[in-house]
């Protein structure tokens, strides 16, 4: 049974997604789940690809390292793929900013680089936030 966060590899269904690397987000009901598809740059998508899958339509793939540089934990807010979609964007955002405040405390980067590397994150997670319709005034539950 796979983990929130583990890394899969897409079966021969649906077919444009045969093959492709995605992330495991939620388990939707007893043997589906919902499988959120890695981006390829040269595909020029915009937004994420979800996907409903039985288990016996996708393999785990070894994350060792992965896994330990890029965690990802279980979201347990309201359940609305946009929610969702969301969640794992912020989880994102917070591990690279984690990863700049090490370099910059580690004399890697400079304060103004790290500036505005934080910048253009916080822009690409409201970016993110204002495509998937969240409003500011959404319920906690």
């Amino acid at each position: 049974m796979p983990k929130i966060g583990a890394l899969v590899k897409v079966g021969n269904y649906p077919e444009f997604a045969n093959g492709r690397i995605g992330r495991v987000i939620e388990r939707e009901s007893s043997n589906r789940w919902l499988i959120e598809l890695e981006k390829i740059p040269s595909l020029n998508e915009s937004d994420p690809v979800i996907l409903s899958l039985l288990e016996s339509e996708f393999t785990l793939v070894d994350n060792g390292l992965e896994g330990f540089l890029y965690p990802y934990s279980r979201y347990y807010g309201s359940v609305r793929p946009q929610n969702m979609v969301f969640n794992a964007n912020f989880q994102e955002f917070s591990l690279r900013i984690s990863y700049l405040a090490a370099l910059q405390t580690g004399g890697k980067l400079s304060p103004s680089a790290v500036y505005e590397q934080a910048k253009l994150l916080w822009d690409e997670l409201e970016k993110s936030k204002n495509n998937l319709g969240i409003s500011d005034e959404e319920p906690l539950i």
